[in-house]
């Protein structure tokens, strides 16, 4: 949808920034 997170991990995350991976 816009965020390189929902494309490592099917998890709703606010934004890669947000991610736990990262």
């Amino acid at each position: 949808s816009g965020d390189p997170s929902e494309l490592l991990s099917s998890i709703p995350v606010q934004s890669s920034r947000t991610a736990p991976w990262r």
